[in-house]
Formats: structure tokens, sequence, C-alpha cells
């Protein structure tokens, strides 16, 4: 490790020991020093983070851990969460549950009528198909100002329904946290659909991310036997630019 990256997870970690105390967090609950730098992040980018942490690094409790902190500082009130419909009791117990004394409900994918939901939740927990059928209705119901979306890459296809609908919830809301640990799964210009989504607006479409920032290396022979392009990066500096202010990065290697 150079000097210069040592000195910097010291500060990090020294600013976690006197970072002021989030009351609704359970008392047993001390961020480690890359949770409360992403926090940080997330308050000076104006509530909008999407948390690119690897498996393994707390990234739900980060997400919680800075919704919490900005519901302290009075900059939000109430969450939608949105998950794939299996993570939703997981998210709910261990997660909220587990990190917080806050109120919390799980609606499932069919009663997500307002009825059904209570407005005085600090949490509502739902499915990416419950948003996808009413991604307004939800944020009114529960009252939202913040999103927070779990397997954010989920959301990358920008043909698909539930990228228009999380497009849509977003209008709605002040805050944003995207959880990932697959920021790319298929095209480096995915990120700029996935921003999009987080930052509130359209800033770099995925062609102009594709021109800009990646170019072609190379070629393989593809699954149907026909060659296909070998991607990789290019400008990094430009990249790091756009992204380090609303994108935080994790890694477990």
């Amino acid at each position: 490790m150079r000097l210069a990256d040592f000195m910097e997870k010291y500060a990090a970690a020294k600013a976690a020991e006197t970072e002021p105390r989030v009351d609704a967090m359970k008392d047993w609950f001390t961020p480690y020093a890359h949770q409360s730098a992403a926090v940080n992040k997330l308050i000076s980018n104006k509530g909008r983070l999407v948390l690119a942490h690897q498996t393994g690094t707390g990234k739900t409790g980060t997400a919680i851990y800075g919704f919490e902190k900005m519901r302290q500082m009075g900059k939000a009130k109430k969450a939608l969460v949105v998950v794939p419909a299996g993570l939703r009791d997981n998210f709910a117990t261990s997660g909220i549950a587990k990190f917080t004394n806050s109120s919390y409900q799980v609606v499932g994918s069919g009663g997500v009528h307002a009825s059904k939901i209570d407005p005085n939740k600090t949490y509502t927990v739902v499915s990416y198909d419950a948003l996808r059928r009413d991604p307004v209705g939800l944020m009114r119901a529960t009252g939202a100002d913040t999103l927070i979306m779990d397997e954010f890459h989920t959301t990358r296809n920008e043909h698909a329904g539930i990228f228009k609908a999380a497009v849509t919830a977003r209008r709605q809301a002040t805050n944003f946290i995207g959880l990932t640990a697959s920021l790319i799964n298929n095209n480096p210009q995915e990120i700029a659909s996935l921003l999009t989504i987080s930052e509130g607006n359209r800033g770099m479409s995925p062609s102009e991310f594709k021109r800009r920032f990646t170019q072609t290396v190379g070629f393989q022979q593809g699954f149907t036997g026909k060659d296909r392009p070998v991607v990789a990066p290019k400008d990094e500096a430009g990249i790091a630019k756009v992204t380090a202010p609303r994108i935080d990065y994790v890694q477990t290697t």
C-alpha cells in the first residue's frame, strides 16, 4: 500500500471514531471507515449516491446509516426501499430491524394499493415488480422523499419497464441511494444509465459515454461463432471526473 493510501485510510478511520451518533441506529453500531466515507460523499452530493460496494462490505448497513444520518440532519423523512421480490423480508429483518430502531413495513407485490400502505412508517420495502406497476402511486402513498434501490444494476436496460419506472419514481424523490456489487454487467456505458436514475437527470447518454470513454481493442469469438469486439476503457481521468462524486467504490481485494 502506498503511503498516501495508508494516510487516507487512517484519516478516514480516525474520522469514523469521532462521528456524531445517529440516534435511530442501534447502540452497538459503529460505522467502518469506508461506511463513514461513503455517507459523507452521499451528503456532499446532495443525498444522491451509488454504492458500488462488493459483497461482504456491508453496503446494506451503509445505505441505512446514510439515510438515518440524513434524517437526523433534517434532509430526509421516509424511504421507499426497492429490492428483488425474494429479498424483501431479508432487507427488512437483516437490514432495517438489525441496524435501526425505526419503523418499517413490507408490502407484497399484490398489495400495493394505497389503502394497504401505512404512510406513518419510516421505511416501506417493496419489490421491483411493484415499482414497475405503479411508481408514482407508491411514492405518494408512502410519502417517501428517499428512494433506496438494492441490486440497482437491475434497472440498467433503458428499454425495459423497470428503468422507466425507476426514472419516474426518482422524479418524486429528493434523495437516492443505489446498491450494487455489479456496477457493470455487460458494457461500461451502463454506468450512464444508472447515473441517469441516481442523479435524477440525463447527464450523459450511454452512446455518449461509450464514445468518450471506451475503445475497441480487439475481437473474440462469441457463442454464436461471430467475432465480438473487446471493449476497454480510455480517458480514465475523464471517467473518474464524471463518476467519483456520484459513485462510491469499495472492493474487498
